[in-house]
Parts: structure tokens; sequence; C-alpha cells
């Protein structure tokens, strides 16, 4: 396995851990947008167990919870 984590870290510039918290939060946000999801649904759907860490991650990224997000897309964009 370190051998797999070296290899993404030199390909991607992240380490694995990270690449993938972006890429779960990358598919979030596109299932906010295009779906009717519930957030429970969505953090589900992207891999986390618990939507409390779920909501608490995406946050720490966008500065908003996941349906403030949603909300906003709908209102401004």
């Amino acid at each position: 396995m370190p051998y797999c984590s070296d290899l993404v870290k030199k390909m991607t510039s992240f380490g694995f851990s990270r690449l993938l918290g972006e890429t779960r939060l990358r598919q979030a946000e596109y299932l906010l947008r295009s779906s009717q999801l519930s957030v429970a649904g969505i953090s589900a759907a992207v891999g986390y167990e618990n939507p409390e860490n779920f909501i608490r991650a995406f946050k720490k990224a966008e500065n908003m919870t996941p349906s403030q997000f949603r909300a906003f897309r709908r209102k401004f964009l």
C-alpha cells in the first residue's frame, strides 16, 4: 500500500487522503446541483458513513453547509 500512496502523491502532488476527500466533495457538489437527494443521501453516495462528518468536511472546504450551497446555487446560478 505505501507504493500506491507514493505513486498517487507523485502523480497528483496530493496525498491519497486529500485526493479522496477532494474527489468526494466535488462529487457531492455535483449531486447537490443536479439531484434531489437529501444531504444524508449524498453523504452516503460519496462515501461518508456519518452525515455529520460530511457536513463538517463540506463546510470546512466551502465555508457553507451543503444545504446552504444548494440554496445558493438555486438562487443565484
